[in-house]
């Protein structure tokens, strides 16, 4: 009876104690599993922290490009650059950097494209510019009425000076130019009075008045062209007329008396406007194949 007591008290001990490691171990395992879980929810605290940071940078992000088109590309912000690496965030400052490649590549592409319609306006422009000159040297040479080539030649030219003063002298010299078969004819009309005037002036008295008359009938005169006197002038004007070198008649003009200047007064009016016209023209025409 003693021995079964004491194996009842043994038995009993043993399975109390195997309650209480039973009980340490269920509490073991469970303070485990706690840490277990503080853990991961330590580490889902730092990916959802590190994503909120991302979220920001990216919204940082997404604020800089809105504004960038009001910044300067120099002062791209470099304290935000810094911040970012600082914090880690090596992905996002590659993905600024990135995106700030492709905005200047994305400017040079529209400086290029700015700089080629520009280049095609200028052309475009310069071609009217031509053809507008082109209808309007061709009413003046014509003597056509030309003030409406000449509104829309000064319209287009508004803004270049040299095209608008040459286009004045054009404007200005217009009425008086001849063409060069009118002038020869002009002047070749106004030779019997020239050579008439040499032998008889017209203004010392009735008779001579008839003489100088008479003289203009029948027109005697030398026909030596190196000659330094009225007849060799004629030849000379003559020749110059026909090379269309009105500059020499201009320069052999001015070797006659007053006497002939008065006669020549309307023909060397005429002469210096066709002349002006047709330097003015060349000049014209220069400066627009330059341009082109």
């Amino acid at each position: 009876m003693k021995n079964y007591n004491i194996i009842k008290k043994i038995f009993i001990v043993l399975f109390l104690s195997f309650i209480a490691f039973g009980v340490y171990k269920f509490i073991q395992i469970q303070e485990q599993k706690k840490v277990e879980t503080q853990k991961e929810i330590e580490k889902f605290s730092n990916i959802e922290s590190e994503i909120f940071n991302l979220t920001e940078e990216e919204n940082a992000l997404n604020s800089a490009d809105q504004e960038f088109a009001q910044i300067n590309d120099s002062q791209l912000s470099e304290l935000t650059v810094e911040q970012l690496k600082g914090s880690g965030a090596e992905f996002v400052y590659q993905l600024l950097v990135k995106n700030q490649l492709q905005i200047a590549a994305l400017k040079e592409d529209i400086k290029v494209l700015r700089l080629k319609v520009a280049q095609q306006n200028s052309k475009e422009k310069i071609s009217k510019l031509v053809f507008s000159y082109i209808d309007l040297r061709q009413k003046i040479f014509e003597k056509r009425n030309s003030s409406q080539e000449f509104e829309v030649f000064n319209l287009l030219a508004a803004n270049n000076k040299f095209l608008k003063e040459e286009s004045e002298k054009l404007k200005i010299n217009v009425k008086n130019f001849e063409s060069n078969a009118a002038l020869r004819l002009y002047f070749r009309s106004l030779i019997p009075d020239l050579i008439a005037t040499k032998n008889h002036d017209k203004d010392a008295g009735f008779f001579e008045k008839i003489r100088h008359s008479l003289a203009k009938i029948i027109v005697i005169r030398k026909n030596d062209i190196t000659a330094q006197d009225l007849d060799g002038i004629i030849l000379r004007v003559q020749k110059h007329l026909e090379n269309n070198d009105y500059e020499g008649v201009i320069l052999e003009l001015k070797n006659l008396d007053e006497k002939y200047v008065k006669i020549l007064a309307d023909f060397i009016k005429k002469l210096n406007s066709t002349n002006e016209i047709y330097k003015t023209d060349q000049e014209i025409i220069a400066y627009l194949r330059q341009l082109a």
